[in-house]
């Protein structure tokens, strides 16, 4: 039996309309009484036969057809999944043949699967060897839309064998959302003057750094009253320009119009194509939809793309340490708690990398990172940033930068010659700056760091390439198989790598490179006075201090990963030189040792089949952990094997603490030995294209629309893939 609880939000009562049933189903047309808003419920209770199945999805598909209601909820036991991963069994063997009929029911009535909160199953066969995802709510994309906070959540399901979902479109308020730069500001007359002449107006006595901060915090105040008064309210502006249209209309009909009147009715016609463009603008700029050119004003597809978005990184409820957190207060301490710990320091005694052999730079790569900084150098990094793309805490992008350059320029240089004299940064600064001061050190970096990165490394190193990991791979797999050759590969996964990072190994590999004291002073100052707080459902929580780690939207930090990861390298290197560790031989008449390939976290370490190697990657990697704090996650790693018994792999799995992988495996996104002749080798490729396009929000776009779709977005899905295999004809 089937049991579902359904609650439609806090004072959300329905009226019941028609009434269809069947074997399976039950419709219902019903409305909210209060709101007045119409919709279909179906309520299904699916058969065990994979026939009566289909029969079903065909008679629901007419249905929601013929009864035209763009509001649709579909819910029940559907007794059918959309992947394996909702299904489990003691015995390991999985139906599958429910899973294509139902994902096309779905998709052929664009319907939404929301995710579900609370449990991974919703029905139990009674020894709990046994479980599946087999109930859930379906809606249509209008519902929706206009219930954009709609969620559904798994009870406890007590001595029955379903747990009841409750569905609820209860709003509760999380906090206010940081205020972001609107790219249509620039669009809206009086918007340059009214900057600059504020601009102009603050004055501020203090360092660079203090000036240019607190300027930036009133002019962002005062930008907060500008956009109140002529951005805020568009829609409901638009639409009272509308009924004004309307009445000058009406009268039109009637009687020829005073020239007072026509005057007024091309204002209101210009003010409502006006705003309709602003709140396009605004739509296109929430959506994040770059691929799509700003101007196409279909705001629903806009809209759609920004629900859907907020919907998935909703947190309703979260478990800790067994215990289910419920509420905004709960919901926000313990998300605050937890990355306030996180990014702790655990101040233990590290070994050193003073008898490691890193690679150094020359006194001429020195100097050019400590020179002075130029007014050239600093603009060129600002306009090498997006305008508007990923904002700082503060809300400020670089247009704005770009906007007002003339008006910035001299506080901006101001700011930047106190910090290449004294290297700090003034409280706060670090927030606003987390982009512009590592912009512009990031710059002098990618000059100099191929220097000191070994040729294992790929990543972000000029002329060196994502593919040539690939190439090197695959060229090692290949050989061992034709050659009969025993290789061993072990695919690293690093726990929260960029997260991990020790500041002291960090500035103690960067002086054994021989970099500039003045220069790990600034890098010192860059990473180590960051704070950071956490968005929880679009609203931050308090600050909270980083004392390791690299922040993932610095422009230094990718570089700087390089030079921690390079310890790895040197640390291989050594063991193989003293032959603590044996690297796969390829070639024969000159062979080459391939011992490791790195593309920043992405690590494969590959060698002979021996125990030795297997005690050597082990200690390797432990010491290399307890001398970065980038922990290895062993039960998340895998070990490989070309030409090896299963057996020996097993045991050798079991003595590093990781999982048996096979060939072909994914390195880089990019299957590693397999055949791409064959169809299954581009189901990774296909799987892409299918999410892409059966994305929801994307049936909201115009045929023109589709075909910027397909042409910019769908046919650069499988270029990488592309850029390396040949496509079967």
């Amino acid at each position: 039996m089937f049991r579902v609880l359904s609650r439609a939000g806090k004072g959300k009562k329905t009226a019941s309309g028609s009434r269809l049933g069947g074997e399976h189903i039950m419709n219902r047309s019903a409305r909210f009484v209060k709101s007045g808003d119409e919709f279909l419920l179906a309520n299904v209770y699916a058969p065990c036969d994979d026939g009566a199945k289909q029969e079903l999805w065909d008679s629901l598909s007419a249905r929601i057809l013929l009864t035209g209601r763009e509001r649709v909820c579909i819910c029940g036991d559907f007794n059918a999944v959309r992947q394996p991963e909702e299904r489990r069994s003691s015995r390991g063997s999985q139906r599958s043949v429910d899973i294509a009929p139902f994902n096309h029911f779905i998709d052929e009535n664009n319907l939404i699967d929301l995710p579900l909160i609370g449990r991974k199953f919703t029905w139990f066969k009674g020894d709990d060897l046994v479980m599946s995802r087999l109930d859930r709510f379906l809606f249509s994309e209008d519902w929706c839309l206009t219930w954009p906070n709609c969620k559904q959540v798994a009870n406890l399901r007590g001595l029955s064998d379903h747990c009841p979902l409750v569905l609820s479109t209860s709003e509760e308020d999380w906090g206010p959302r940081p205020s972001r730069m609107l790219k249509c500001w620039t669009d809206v007359p009086g918007y340059n003057s009214f900057v600059k002449e504020k601009w102009n107006s603050f004055h501020v006595d203090g360092w660079g750094g203090f000036v240019l901060k607190e300027k930036l915090k009133m002019i962002k105040a005062a930008l907060k009253g500008w956009h109140q008064a002529h951005v805020q309210n568009l829609p409901s502006r638009i639409e009272s320009l509308k009924e004004r249209l309307l009445v000058l209309d009406q009268k039109g009909e009637e009687e020829e119009l005073t020239e007072v009147e026509l005057s007024e009715l091309h204002g209101v016609t210009a003010g409502i194509h006006s705003m309709s463009r602003l709140h396009a603008s605004i739509s296109w700029q929430q959506s994040r939809s770059l691929w799509l050119k700003e101007g196409d004003a279909n705001t629903k597809y806009f809209h759609s793309v920004l629900a859907g978005r907020r919907r998935r990184n909703a947190i309703s409820v979260i478990q800790v340490g067994g215990v289910t957190l419920e509420g905004v207060n709960p919901i926000r301490q313990a998300v605050f708690s937890h990355f306030a710990s996180h990014f702790k320091n655990s101040n233990m005694e590290r070994p050193g990398v003073d008898n490691l052999q890193f690679k150094r730079l020359n006194h001429v790569e020195c100097s050019s990172l400590i020179k002075h900084f130029t007014e050239a150098e600093v603009k060129s990094a600002v306009w090498d940033c997006d305008s508007f793309k990923s904002p700082g805490p503060d809300g400020i992008n670089f247009g704005f930068f770009k906007d007002f350059w003339t008006e910035l320029r001299g506080d901006v240089m101001r700011f930047i010659s106190d910090f290449h004299r004294n290297g700090k940064l003034t409280k706060g600064i670090n927030s606003t700056f987390i982009a512009l001061i590592p912009k512009v050190l990031a710059n002098r970096l990618r000059l100099v760091i191929g220097s000191v990165i070994s040729e294992s490394q790929t990543a972000f190193v000029k002329d060196r390439q994502i593919l040539d990991g690939i190439l090197i791979a695959n060229e090692v797999v290949d050989e061992a198989r034709k050659s009969k050759k025993e290789l061993m590969l072990f695919k690293v996964d690093f726990e929260k790598a960029y997260d991990s990072v020790d500041w002291s190994y960090l500035d103690k590999v960067m002086e054994s490179m021989s970099f500039p004291t003045l220069w790990r002073k600034w890098i010192k100052e860059c990473v180590g006075t960051a704070t950071a707080s956490i968005l929880v459902n679009g609203s931050p929580t308090d600050d909270f201090p980083l004392e390791r780690g690299l922040r993932q939207e610095d422009p230094l930090s990718p570089f700087l990963f390089l030079l921690a990861a390079e310890g790895l390298n040197v640390l291989m290197e050594a063991m193989v030189e003293r032959n603590l560790f044996v690297g796969y031989s390829l070639g024969e008449s000159d062979p080459i040792s391939v011992s490791h390939l790195q593309f920043a976290d992405d690590t494969l370490l590959m060698g002979a089949k021996s125990w030795a190697n297997v005690r050597a990657l082990r200690a390797l990697l432990v010491l290399f952990e307890t001398m970065s704090d980038l922990k290895v996650n062993f039960n998340k790693s895998m070990l490989v094997g070309v030409n090896i018994p299963e057996s020996w792999l097993g045991e050798a799995a079991s003595a590093l603490c990781c999982k048996v992988g096979k060939i072909p495996f994914l390195y880089l996104g990019l299957p590693i030995g397999g055949d791409s002749r064959r169809l299954g080798f581009w189901k990774s490729v296909l799987e892409r294209l299918k999410n892409r396009l059966s994305g929801w929000t994307s049936r909201f776009l115009s045929f023109g629309g589709r075909l910027v779709l397909i042409k910019s977005v769908l046919t650069s899905l499988p270029v990488y893939a592309f850029s390396f295999f040949k496509a079967p004809s």
